[in-house]
């Protein structure tokens, strides 16, 4: 039971009931005490209102802010102190019950035929407007080259990546560096001869920030003053922070340490309709592990990261061909590893230095090959492309795959995966078949 006074109460705050009020225990009438614990229930404290020997007893529920929900009072207390009933509040708790019940059932969200879902916009094909993305890799990949060249093909419109969006809106960008100061960010376009567009690919740089008493850290106030107004300011359609583990110091592995930051920034991306492209570190792995497949649990810090964003990419160093066969030993593998629509394709790049050893070129690989079976390929295929409830025949899939998968294994790679309960068919004939991904409504067969 905890025991505690009004501003007009007495002293004592927090000691046992007996001590609270008589210095000898023995003193303390029986008879109050029993009192407190008629009044006392589960979860509730007892509260001394009043000034001097006049005093009020309540039972306060400590989950209702202090609100009155039972009085009492006894005629045998201890010597020299006169109890009476506290006056009671109009209409008491039922008002604001029924207040609350009103504000809840206002945020009640009704579907009607005529409710209109917006379309999730993808920035780039990769990151939804609206939430939080994520980037993630072993330091030295070259995740920060990446970054840097999306917000600038992203700032341009037209091509990104190579050919992996094709014409895209151009986009307002707010680029973060953290890691590097907006100079590398300055050498980097320089050497790979990337031209900046200043009215649409906004540069910050915290550590200017910093040496001019601003601050851009999003577990203090200051910080997170300063981040609402550059995006009120700037309007972005995507801001990149590069990389997140230098916007706070917080530990990233306590969960309530992050929680607070997470929650800023998807207020932010709710609030500004903002997509956010977060570049971040996977955990350290042991050389055992380096040819393990990284996952969305390979992100560095509480599981809260991964929990709040709506796309994970990673990099990965991996040997790889291209569509045309030819092995680029050295390539770095992006793929996505979660997704709350369809999963965009995996690609891949280099970083591969010029004949006169200063420029560079980023050489980007759309479609490489991954190896495996023609079935594992043709399942990636249909999981990249095809949503929960989506219908698509197999003529659509032997069109994607490019005569790179014979028609007789598509057809096997169907036949296994609606046994597994993976795909569903329309039950038409041969002619007008098609499938669709099973969502969580479907009866999963046993494998």
């Amino acid at each position: 039971m905890e025991f505690g006074t009004s501003k007009a109460g007495c002293r004592n705050v927090g000691r046992d009931f007996n001590d609270y009020y008589n210095e000898d225990p023995e003193t303390a009438s029986a008879s109050l005490r029993e009192a407190v614990a008629r009044a006392s229930k589960p979860g509730m404290r007892i509260t001394q209102n009043g000034r001097g020997s006049s005093v009020t007893y309540s039972s306060v529920d400590a989950e209702s802010e202090g609100n009155i929900v039972d009085l009492f009072s006894d005629a045998e207390l201890v010597p020299g102190l006169e109890v009476r009933d506290a006056e009671p509040t109009p209409k008491g708790a039922e008002l604001e019950i029924e207040q609350r019940k009103r504000r809840l059932l206002n945020l009640r969200i009704d579907f009607n035929d005529k409710t209109e879902i917006p379309r999730l916009e993808l920035i780039g094909g990769l990151f939804p407007r609206g939430y939080l993305s994520f980037v993630a890799s072993q330091q030295g990949l070259g995740k920060s080259w990446l970054m840097q060249r999306l917000a600038i093909d992203l700032s341009l419109g037209g091509t990104v990546l190579d050919g992996l969006q094709e014409d895209e809106l151009v986009r307002r960008v707010v680029f973060l560096c953290g890691e590097s100061r907006w100079s590398q960010f300055s050498r980097r376009a320089n050497q790979a001869r990337w031209s900046i567009q200043q009215k649409t690919l906004r540069v910050y740089d915290q550590w200017t920030m910093g040496q001019n008493e601003a601050s851009l850290d999003l577990d203090t106030q200051e910080g997170r003053v300063c981040f609402e107004m550059i995006l009120a300011d700037e309007k972005p359609d995507i801001v990149v922070i590069d990389s997140l583990f230098d916007f706070h110091d917080s530990d990233e592995n306590k969960s309530t340490d992050m929680k607070p930051i997470l929650k800023f920034l998807n207020a932010l991306a709710e609030k500004f309709n903002v997509a956010f492209a977060i570049s971040h570190h996977c955990r350290k792995r042991r050389t055992v592990e380096q040819k393990i497949e990284l996952d969305q649990d390979s992100m560095q810090g509480s599981n809260l990261l991964h929990k709040s964003a709506s796309m994970i990419y990673m990099l990965q160093e991996r040997t790889i061909r291209n569509s045309f066969g030819t092995t680029i030993e050295g390539g770095v593998l992006v793929s996505c590893k979660k997704s709350w629509t369809r999963k965009p394709p995996h690609f891949a790049f280099r970083i591969e230095d010029e004949d006169d050893g200063y420029h560079v070129r980023m050489r980007v690989i759309l479609n490489p090959d991954l190896g495996g079976t023609q079935r594992d390929r043709a399942t990636e295929i249909i999981e990249e492309n095809f949503q929960p409830g989506d219908w698509f025949s197999r003529q659509e899939i032997i069109n994607r795959v490019g005569g790179r998968i014979s028609p007789a294994t598509i057809k096997r790679t169907l036949k296994s995966l609606q046994e597994q309960g993976i795909l569903i068919d329309n039950g038409e004939g041969s002619r007008n078949l098609r499938y669709a991904v099973c969502d969580m409504r479907c009866e999963r067969k046993e494998k």
